[in-house]
C-alpha cells in the first residue's frame, strides 16, 4: 500500500472514530468534556434611567422558578455598591446542567421591591450561559 492509500485510510478510520464520539447520546456525557480554564457569571447591571449611575439595591435574591429554590450566590465576589448583581456562575453548573431553567430576580431597595425579572440560563459540561433574558436594567 502506497503512503497516500495509508494515509486515506488512517483518517477515514479518525474521521468514523470522531463522528462516533459526538453522537447525541454523549453530548451530556461528560467524563470526557475538555473545559477551559474560565469562570463564567451571568450578571445583571441596574443604573439609574436619568443619569446612568449604579442603581444601589440593598438586597436581592435569585429564585429558581420551578421549585422556588432560593439560589442566590452567597459569597458574592463583586465589589459592593456598584449595581453589578451576580445570578449565576460556574459554580452551580449542576443546577442548570442540559436544561433550560427559569430564574427570577428580585431586587429591593430598603425592604421594598424595586425590580423583578425573570431570565432562562443553561449550562453544558463547562459553563453556564444565558438563554433568554437581559443583563441591563435601567430604574
Amino acid at each position: 500500500m502506497n503512503i497516500k492509500r495509508k494515509l486515506l485510510v488512517l483518517s477515514s478510520v479518525l474521521f468514523a472514530f470522531l463522528l462516533i464520539e459526538c453522537d447525541e447520546d454523549n453530548r451530556t456525557n461528560c467524563e470526557f468534556a475538555m473545559c477551559t480554564m474560565e469562570f463564567r457569571s451571568i450578571v445583571v447591571s441596574i443604573k439609574h434611567a436619568g443619569s446612568n449611575t449604579p442603581y444601589i439595591l440593598t438586597d436581592y435574591k435569585v429564585t429558581r422558578l420551578s421549585d422556588n429554590k432560593d439560589i442566590t450566590i452567597t459569597d458574592n465576589s463583586l465589589p459592593d455598591n456598584n449595581g453589578f448583581y451576580q445570578i449565576a456562575n460556574d459554580s452551580k453548573l449542576d443546577l442548570f446542567k442540559f436544561k433550560n431553567t427559569e430564574v427570577e430576580f428580585k431586587g429591593y431597595l430598603n425592604g421594598a421591591l424595586v425590580i423583578q425579572k425573570q431570565m432562562t440560563i443553561t449550562a453544558d459540561c463547562c459553563h453556564i450561559s444565558l438563554v433568554a433574558g437581559e443583563t441591563e436594567y435601567f430604574l
